[in-house]
């Protein structure tokens, strides 16, 4: 298609006010207080930078490496007590027998840029050691990215090129095929038959953030309104209308781009041809030009009027609950964001409390002071007044809901009931909302033990470990599931907030959330002064991220393709479409596709995801997300073309279906079998010429290893018996709705030495409003000096490490103070060092990584030896042999063994 008209990509002038993706100020690191509204600090700009995920040239000439280990002299860090072997400066251990000689090699460009055979380098041909240089195998590792513009590198949608990195910071210039924050395909060039696919090994999948927030730098989509006619669609396969459909006969027809039926255009709808065969008017119709826009939609969409967004906060307001801080935490924040609720005009929230029976607050305006009722029939529970009074408009009734608020917690101070009827609580919601729907957001602190929904405690540490621990991630009781299906049959969504310091079965009632659209919180033996600014920031960013109630999503495909699954959080009641009662910016669905034809290389392969559903502001829409792919016949193209980020992203989302199923340990197999099949394929067929004492990994697949190796220490698949039940549920959980951007750096986090800051790191670069980040080191012991301090971060937990030999000078500068009082390293703070240029940049670096991981909140924390924490630390540096899992280098090995069993 034609370019877009000129000024329409332009960035707006650098003195306008931030946008949503801002970068915050350079300055002192200031967290909000915990009351406090959402501002900058919750403003996130772009993603992490392009250059952590970059891996040296595996063709490199031979000779020291650009960055040289860090480790201290030998012994002079023993590893702390109880830490598995390996940590802090061992050697790694020596690979099993039979390893490949040399150097692990990608593939060098062949002609016409297609992958090649790879070249051995002088000294790896004449090099017959029996070990792998570990400065020589792929990581992601790299000098930081250089952004030369505001907003990052651009890319232009339909250039025929790779996307950027999911984590990199870009800006999208829609040219026909959508933003790739919207969907991403595990192959940008698709296969044109099934025995091709299914010779690569490669899933053929695209995980779709439908909500996902755009750069401020971006163009936001354009709403199209064609009044009670609605979109033009196909009248076979009922695809929308989109830039890829061709028009003919004059542009009376045109053929659909998904099922090649020829259409006849609508008569008001019709428009002439230029001399290339394209509308004269697509530049001015978004759904011609741009692979992402938003119909309204006509009446006929709908079931019942669009209703106002409805926020119902159930608090419990048992013992614990009250003496760990979560109840006046809660009310805090819920006081504070009810400024911030959008569509305030028409919004509507209502609070119900809950220990051994139910309490709803009658806070219509026409009445007093608040009104409290107690429903004590907790078997049998029901709203004892209409919705309009217990869910009141946010303007309307403000100042009764801020006497409530404030009234609650003096109310249930001495509260001493260690019971909470928590299912009874669920269904008092459901009914409450029934004719209206809207999202329940319920915070709980125990196992639910009175009323409806009763649970036993099953945790048997026995199980850890073994075939039988599959027995507890199913449902003991059919009761939440039940209650789900209702709630999403209402268009009732629930967020649940859970706060136990014990077992509390995550894997039953986490139905409530994963089949209705939601999401769940955890914070394990919540802490107000550990935990109140993360449950403060996830309230915040529950209530203001983008949201659509009563969702309906439905992806279509070009014929000989098909959609065969789903992954994510919702309910499906058909074979096609997906029910959501709300979905929000953070959430993704993965959607696999197979072969049911041959295609035709001539043309191009179509996907088109469709989204019904309610904006904040009442309105009816359907959001529309195009892609249009390259069909290749040969599987260098495939390799070549293959997203190693979305098909981790895939692969972990399968497999925790999958782990629901079979025991944890042939799920990690799967992973090991489909790493080696992958490059056993590229192998075979692509780089047949190279010698079988090579491991040669596709330039695209490079860091497939590593990113397997990483997967199984990660927290949802690590074996071993220290994973408790609820823990593992709730990483299942967060993995099944994960975007791309946030699955890398849990699979590989970042680590930077900050006792090696480049003089130029942390201090503003040449763009305004962005400031240089300093390299990465490895995610290992080898580069982990006990004279150095490290920060790390893995898109949900930021820590950082000061090592035990590390300069009090450093420290002083940095936290402010050289040696914590009492020995605790916990009481470092970079708030207590603000003033010295050191802690300047360290904390504009802190507030930049924060800020690219909009959807969580990562509190830092500070840590060290013998500290509480350290354990945390250490089992993030995955390149490690971490108890009874691999170290990276014999990963590596072991993985070059079985290919080269295949071949015998």
């Amino acid at each position: 298609p034609a370019a877009p008209p000129t000024g329409l990509y332009q960035a707006p002038p650098m003195n306008a006010p931030p946008g949503p993706f801002a970068q915050p100020p350079a300055g002192p690191l200031s967290a909000p207080p915990t009351g406090a509204p959402p501002g900058p600090f919750f403003q996130p700009p772009a993603a992490p930078p392009t250059g952590f995920y970059q891996a040296p040239p595996m063709n490199a000439p031979s000779g020291p490496p650009s960055q040289p280990p860090v480790g201290p002299p030998a012994g002079l860090y023993p590893p702390p007590m109880g830490t598995a072997s390996g940590h802090f400066s061992q050697p790694p251990a020596a690979p099993p027998a039979g390893p490949p000689t040399g150097v692990y090699q990608a593939p060098s460009a062949g002609p016409n840029g297609y992958p090649g055979q790879p070249q051995a380098s002088p000294s790896t041909r004449s090099r017959s050691a029996a070990r792998i240089d570990p400065e020589q195998i792929p990581r992601p590792l790299g000098a930081a990215e250089v952004i030369g513009e505001p907003g990052g590198k651009r890319y232009q949608t339909r250039s025929g090129t790779m996307p950027p990195a999911a984590g990199s910071t870009f800006c999208a210039i829609d040219q026909g095929n959508c933003n790739p924050r919207f969907m991403r395909m595990t192959v940008n060039q698709i296969p044109q038959d099934a025995a091709l696919l299914n010779t690569s090994f490669i899933p053929l999948g695209l995980v779709i953030q439908p909500l996902a927030e755009l750069s401020q730098y971006e163009e936001p989509l354009q709403i199209v309104d064609y009044g009670a006619d609605g979109p033009v669609r196909c009248n076979r396969c009922k695809a929308y209308m989109n830039p890829h459909m061709t028009f003919i006969e004059g542009g009376k027809s045109y053929v659909c781009n998904l099922c090649n039926m020829t259409n006849e255009v609508p008569r008001p709808y019709h428009c002439s041809l230029d001399e290339f065969g394209q509308r004269r008017d697509r530049m001015e119709r978004p759904e011609l030009s741009r692979g992402s826009y938003e119909f309204v939609a006509p009446s006929d969409y709908s079931i019942r009027p669009p209703q106002p967004p409805m926020y119902l906060f159930v608090l419990d307001t048992s013992f614990y609950a009250i003496t760990s801080g979560l109840f006046r935490q809660s009310i805090a924040t819920i006081k504070s964001v009810l400024d911030y609720v959008p569509s305030s005009e028409t919004a509507r929230v209502g609070v119900m409390t809950y220990d051994t029976s139910l309490a709803f607050y009658n806070l219509k305006k026409t009445v007093g002071d608040p009104e409290m009722l107690i429903v004590s029939s907790v078997d049998d529970p029901f709203a004892p007044l209409p919705l309009e009074s217990l869910v009141v408009n946010v303007n309307e009734s403000r100042d009764k809901i801020d006497a409530l608020l404030d009234k609650l917690p003096v109310l249930h101070q001495h509260s001493k009931t260690a019971h909470a009827c928590f299912g009874s609580a669920a269904k008092a919601a459901y009914a409450l909302l029934e004719p209206s729907g809207g999202k329940v957001l319920m915070f709980y602190s125990g196992l639910p033990s009175y009323g409806l929904g009763v649970l036993k405690n099953r945790e048997d540490p026995k199980l850890y470990g073994t075939d039988k621990e599959k027995a507890l991630f199913s449902a003991q009781d059919e009761f939440y599931s039940k209650l789900a299906s209702q709630c999403t049959s209402k268009q009732i969504c629930v967020d649940l907030y859970c706060c136990s310091p014990t077992y509390s079965d995550l894997a039953t009632v986490g139905a409530l959330s994963g089949m209705t659209g939601g999401q769940v919180f955890y914070y394990p033996g919540f802490n107000a002064l550990r935990d109140g600014e993360k449950l403060h920031y996830d309230i915040v960013r529950n209530i203001t991220r983008t949201t659509g109630f009563e969702a309906v999503m439905r992806v279509r495909c070009s014929t000989g393709l098909r959609v065969v699954d789903y992954f994510g959080n919702f309910t499906r009641h058909g074979s096609s479409d997906v029910d959501m009662a709300a979905v929000d910016s953070d959430k993704s669905f993965v959607v696999m596709l197979k072969h049911d034809d041959k295609l035709s290389d001539t043309r191009e392969a179509g996907i088109q995801c469709a989204l019904l559903y309610t904006s904040n502001t009442g309105q009816r829409r359907i959001r529309v997300h195009n892609l249009s792919l390259p069909i290749t016949n040969t599987l260098s193209n495939l390799f070549r073309y293959a997203d190693l980020d979305t098909i981790v992203n895939v692969q972990m989302r399968r497999s925790v279906q999958a782990a629901l199923q079979q025991p944890l340990s042939t799920v990690r197999e799967a992973f090991i079998t489909n790493c080696v099949n992958m490059l056993y394929a590229y192998r075979d067929h692509c780089a047949t010429s190279t010698s079988a004492g090579q491991l040669i990994l596709p330039e695209s697949l490079k860091l497939l290893p590593l990113f397997s190796c990483s997967i199984l220490k990660s927290p949802a698949f690590r074996s071993g018996g220290e994973m408790h039940a609820d823990e593992r549920t709730f990483w299942w959980m967060l993995t099944n709705s994960m975007p791309v951007y946030l699955s890398v750096p849990l699979i590989y986090p970042r680590v930077i030495a900050l006792h090696e800051l480049p003089e130029n790191a942390g201090r503003p670069s040449e763009v305004e409003g962005y400031i240089n980040m300093p390299p990465t080191v490895a995610a290992s012991s080898d580069k982990v000096s006990s004279e150095g301090v490290y920060l790390m971060e893995d898109g949900y937990h930021m820590f950082i490490y000061i090592g035990p030999h590390a300069n009090p000078q450093f420290l002083q500068e940095l936290f402010g103070n050289s040696a914590p009082d009492s020995g605790d390293i916990s009481q470092f703070s970079l708030e207590k060092g603000q003033g010295t240029d050191l802690n300047e940049r360290v904390s504009s670096i802190v507030r930049t990584i924060q800020s690219q991981r909009p959807s969580v909140y990562m509190q830092l924390r500070v840590t060290g030896p013998r500290d509480v924490l350290e354990m945390r630390f250490l089992s993030r540096l995955i390149e490690d042999k971490i108890g009874p899992e691999m170290s990276y280098v014999d990963f590596l090995c072991h993985v070059h063994k079985l290919i080269q069993a295949k071949y015998e």
